[in-house]
Parts: C-alpha cells; structure tokens; sequence
C-alpha cells in the first residue's frame, strides 16, 4: 500500500534556511520583502529588517561595494537598482564590506517576476570570498615569480658591470701617473659602484638568489636588537615607540641577519608616513598559519612579527604594487626596501601582509614558520648558544 506523504507547512522555508545560497526578494516598492537565513548573515542583519518599511536603497547604503578591478560600484548600480529600471543584468561578482569591516565575494545574478499578485526583483548570491581570493593570491603569486626572475637576471647582470667598474677604478688609483684631481674623482666612482651595489644586494633579496644561513633564533631577541638600532633615528621625529612582545615563543629557522633586515626596512619606513609624530609598534606573537599563506600545512605553527604606524596610510591603488621592486612613493626612494623584505620573507618560506587605508595608518604583519629544531637557538644576531 503507498504511503501519502504531508509535508510540513514549513517544508519550503527549511529549503530554504538551509541551502548555502543567499535568496533575496524585493518588491517593487523597493522593500525587502523576503530574505532567507544565508542572506541575512550574510548581509549581518537582523531578521526585523524584512518587511519593515526600510527601502533597500538604505540598507545598501551602509556597505561598499567594488567591482572584480577594485573600482567603487556606487548603490544607483547595484545589479537590483539597475534590474528596476528593466535593464537586463548579466551575473556578475561584487566585492561588499559590511560596516564592520568584513568583506565578502559574491556572485549576483537577479530575476524580474510577476507572480500572485507580487511583483518585483529575485536576488540570489553565492558566497565565493575563498575562490576568488584563492585565484587573487595565485595570480600575484605568478607575477611576482615573473618579477623574481626577471630582478635576478638583472642583480645577477648589473653585479658583473659594477665589479668590472669598481676593479677599474682601484686599478687606476694605484697606478702612480695619476694626479690628485683624478684621483679623487676614481674614489667617486669607486664609492658610487658600492652604494650601486648595496642596491643590486636588495634587488637579489627581492628575487630570493641571496644565500642564506637560518639557523633557530629568538624573534623577540631579534626585535629587541632592532629597536635598540632604530630609537636613536624616530626620537627626533616626535614618534613614540611601543613593543609589546609575546612571552615564550617558539623559535624560527631564519638567518639572523636578513630577518633583521625585513624588521628594520618596515619599521624605517613608519616615520616618513607620520610627519607629525605618531606610534609605531611592534609586536610578536604565536599564531597558526594564515589561510591565505603560502605556509604549506594547514596547522603550521608560526611566529607573527607585526609592525603598525598611525600614520597617512597607504591609497587603494598603491597596495597592490608595494612589494614590487622599484616601485614608490616617496620622492627619493629607491623602491627596493619592502620588495627586499618580500623576498626575504618568502625565501624563508613565509609570507608578509600589510592593511592600510588612507587617514587610517598601516600595518604589516610577517608570518614565518616556527623551527622544528631544538638543538640550538641564536639570540639576535649573535653566536649560536647551546640549548
């Protein structure tokens, strides 16, 4: 005998609550007439919010959108805005921050109906935040591998030229037919091709060639002896330094001197965008990787080195390119400190982030690894001590 079924009254609205798509009605008064489970949180509003006499102009209004090239989408052109005036809108992703600062990836597609007397505009998005940051990291991956090589062919070039010049010039100033006038002159090349020099060392961090010495060292005893280097050079400039470094952290394999290296190039950097004074701050702490690290296993731990300034910040535009060798804004920047600092971190197979927003400061974090070894730690830059 069959057995009839009854679903429950409730059966659709269950469906719906419970599928991993935000849905979305719109009446053609522009009210939000319906909105499943997904998409309230994923909008983060209370359910109140459906059937109020709120438009959705005013509830869209407090996110920013931004298009897949990173260009403002004013609320006018929102896809629901556009479909009520009967245009035909294409799916498309839509990059939203919600007040709180939390952004989301979203693929939008919107329907037109008439039905029962309701009439107005469907909304379905899908949550896509981890594809399309996964394809963002994996294209700046490839191009700065494309910039890797290309920085260490030429370090690799312009090294050969400089060594040819500086040899020259010692050999001349030894030679006993040159006069005084030359030869100061021959000691201005010779100076300048090390300077040249100390620029193509940067260039060859950038694009991970430089050799490198990790050995496990103390990231807090590192940071102390950088602070003890930078001090001196933001005291006069009205800024004030805080450290807040965290107790019992596992070591690092890095080489003591290039890490040492990226502190210093992230920290300099602090006092030009903070004219006025201001803080910068460092801080350590313990932390699993990232999701978005290039640190390979899931449960990775690692050492977090974070520096922040309360500074002008960076514009929009701008942090895409930081970390690409000579690319700055400064007027007599070389552009090669924080692509050397990207290098160097990568090279030690971690990762470095920055946040920032104009009027809002910035701050970098760098991940690295924690060691595996426990046979001997280097405090700072110094010799290796037992364990």
């Amino acid at each position: 005998m069959a057995i009839y079924y009854e679903p429950p009254a409730n059966l659709l609205e269950t469906i719906f609550n419970n599928v991993l798509i935000a849905v979305t009605v719109v009446d053609s008064e522009h009210q939000l007439a319906y909105a499943n489970d997904p998409a309230l949180r994923l909008l983060g509003i209370p359910r109140t919010t459906v059937g109020s006499n709120l438009r959705v102009e005013d509830i869209f209004r407090n996110y920013q959108y931004f298009d897949s090239s990173g260009n403002d989408i004013p609320v006018e052109q929102l896809p629901v805005m556009r479909a009520f005036t009967g245009e035909d809108v294409a799916p498309c992703n839509i990059k939203f921050v919600r007040p709180d600062g939390r952004f989301r990836w979203v693929h939008v597609t919107t329907h037109r109906f008439s039905v029962l007397g309701l009439s107005g505009i469907l909304i379905v998005a899908t949550d896509e935040t981890r594809e399309v940051e996964l394809q963002r990291i994996a294209a700046n991956a490839e191009k700065f591998e494309q910039l890797s090589a290309t920085a260490g062919g030429l370090a690799h070039n312009f090294n050969n030229v400089l060594s040819i010049i500086n040899l020259s010039a010692l050999e001349c100033m030894q030679s006993a037919d040159v006069g005084p006038g030359a030869r100061a002159k021959l000691q201005n090349i010779s100076d300048a091709s090390r300077n040249a020099g100390k620029l193509v060392k940067r260039l060859a961090q950038f694009s991970r060639t430089q050799p490198l010495h990790p050995r496990p060292i103390s990231i807090n005893q590192l940071v102390r002896d950088a602070l003890v280097l930078i001090e001196p050079l933001v005291s006069t400039k009205s800024v004030k330094l805080i450290a807040n470094l965290s107790p019992d952290l596992p070591d690092v394999d890095a080489d003591p001197v290039e890490m040492e290296q990226v502190i210093l190039n992230l920290m300099l950097n602090a006092p030009d965008a903070m004219p006025n004074g201001g803080q910068l701050a460092i801080s350590t702490d313990a932390c699993v990787r990232p999701l978005d690290s290039v640190i390979r296993d899931d449960d990775t731990q690692c050492v977090a080195i974070t520096v922040s300034d309360t500074g002008s910040g960076i514009p929009k535009g701008d942090l895409d390119h930081i970390f690409e060798p000579f690319f700055t804004t400064k007027p007599n920047g070389t552009g090669l400190g924080l692509a050397s600092a990207h290098g160097i971190v990568r090279q030690h197979g971690g990762d470095i982030k920055v946040q920032s927003a104009p009027g809002s400061g910035t701050r970098f974090t760098v991940y690295l690894p924690a060691s595996l070894r426990k046979e001997e730690v280097v405090q700072g830059g110094g010799p290796a001590k037992a364990a």
